[in-house]
C-alpha cells in the first residue's frame, strides 16, 4: 500500500484542564493507522502540571471532514446492526441500558451528546422506560434527521457545548464522545448547567489505565486513535474534572475493550510491514474479536480494561439555590 503523500494543517494547543500553555512530556508518536487519511506524524502529550494527555499539535477544525471520512466505521454502525459484529456491539450496548435504567426514574428526560447513528439511543428506546423522553445530540445535522425519522425522537444540532435549550435532563451521555472533543472541560460545564439536581452525567471514554495501553503505549495502542482522539484519561483526572464543576462521581466500572486489542496488533503488524497479516486484525473479523472480547472479559476481573465507565451526578442541594 502506498503511503498517502498528503498532509493536513494541525495547530499547537493548550492543556484543556490547565487552560494554558505548560510544559508537557511526549508519550506516543504515531500516524492514522486505521483510515490513512493523512501523511502526519502525532504526538500525545502528557501535561507536567496536571498529567492530562493530549493530542499536540493537532489537526485543525476545518480539517474534520479529511480526518473522518465516509468510511468511518462509527457512521455505519447501524448498518452493522443485523451481522454478528453488530449484534455482539447491542448485546454490550444493552447491558449499558440496564446500568442506565438502574440509574433513572421512570420519566426521565434523557440527551446522548455525540449520538452518531443513533444506535445507543435506539437501544434505549426499545429497552428502557417508555415514559423516558429521548433527545439525540450531534454536529451532523443528515445524521440527526435520519435519527428523528427512524426513531421519531427530538433532537438539538450543534457542539454540545454551545447548544441553546430550555430542557433540563435527568441524564446527559458522552459514549465514546468525550475523546474525540478539543475542550472537553467546556462540555463537562455545560453538562452541569444542564442537568436537572440530581442528574447524572454518564461517560464511557477510554483509560489509560488499561494494560494494554501499557503494552502498546509508545505507538500502536488503538487508543489514540490518530488523529481522532484528541484528550484521553485516567480514571483519576476525568475524576478530577467532574470535581471541578461540582458533580461527584458515584461509581466507576471497567468495560470490555477488544477493539482496542484488535486495533493494537493491526497497527504494530501495518507499520512493520506486514499488511495482509494486518488485515487480518479487524473489528470486522469475527475471529479476532471473539478472542479479543473473551480475554478481555475474563482476564479484566484481574486487572483494569481500557475502557472505562465513570457515572458522575449533580448534587440535588443544588435546589436550594433556584
Amino acid at each position: 500500500m502506498t503511503a498517502n503523500p498528503n498532509r493536513i494543517a494541525t495547530e499547537d494547543v493548550v492543556c484543556d484542564y490547565c487552560g494554558e500553555h505548560v510544559p508537557s512530556t511526549i508519550v506516543s508518536r504515531g500516524r492514522d493507522f486505521e483510515y490513512d487519511t493523512c501523511a502526519n506524524d502525532f504526538t500525545f502529550v502528557r501535561c507536567d502540571r496536571c498529567d492530562l494527555v493530549f493530542l499536540n499539535p493537532r489537526p485543525t477544525v476545518d480539517t474534520l471532514g479529511t480526518i473522518y471520512p465516509p468510511s468511518y466505521e462509527p457512521f455505519h454502525f447501524d448498518e452493522m446492526s443485523s451481522s454478528l459484529i453488530g449484534r455482539a456491539r447491542n448485546l454490550m450496548q444493552k447491558r449499558s441500558v440496564g446500568v442506565i435504567a438502574g440509574l433513572l426514574p421512570q420519566d426521565a428526560v434523557i440527551i446522548d451528546a455525540g449520538c452518531g447513528s443513533g444506535q445507543l439511543l435506539a437501544l434505549l428506546q426499545r429497552y428502557g422506560s417508555k415514559s423516558w423522553t429521548l433527545y439525540g445530540n450531534d454536529i451532523s445535522t443528515e445524521s440527526l434527521a435520519r435519527i428523528e425519522q427512524r426513531l421519531g425522537i427530538g433532537t438539538i444540532p450543534g457542539r454540545f457545548e454551545a447548544i441553546t435549550t430550555d430542557v433540563r435532563f435527568d441524564m446527559i451521555i458522552l459514549n465514546q464522545t468525550i475523546e474525540h472533543l478539543d475542550r472537553p472541560s467546556h462540555v463537562v460545564a455545560k453538562a452541569a448547567e444542564l442537568l436537572r439536581p440530581g442528574g447524572v452525567l454518564f461517560i464511557e471514554t477510554p483509560s489509560l489505565d488499561g494494560v494494554d495501553h501499557a503494552i502498546y503505549r509508545r505507538r500502536y495502542w488503538g487508543g489514540y486513535h490518530f488523529p481522532r482522539h484528541w484528550v484521553l484519561f485516567t480514571e483519576r483526572t476525568l475524576r478530577r474534572v467532574m470535581t471541578r464543576f461540582g458533580l461527584e462521581t458515584v461509581r466507576v466500572d471497567y468495560l470490555p475493550s477488544p477493539a482496542f486489542w484488535i486495533q493494537s496488533v493491526h497497527h504494530l503488524l501495518a507499520d512493520k510491514g506486514f499488511p495482509r497479516l494486518a488485515r487480518f486484525w479487524t473489528i470486522r473479523n469475527p475471529l479476532p474479536l471473539a478472542m479479543a472480547t473473551a480475554f478481555d472479559v475474563i482476564a479484566g476481573k484481574l486487572y483494569r480494561t481500557s475502557n472505562m465507565r465513570l457515572v458522575a451526578r449533580k448534587p440535588i442541594a443544588e435546589r436550594q439555590k433556584s
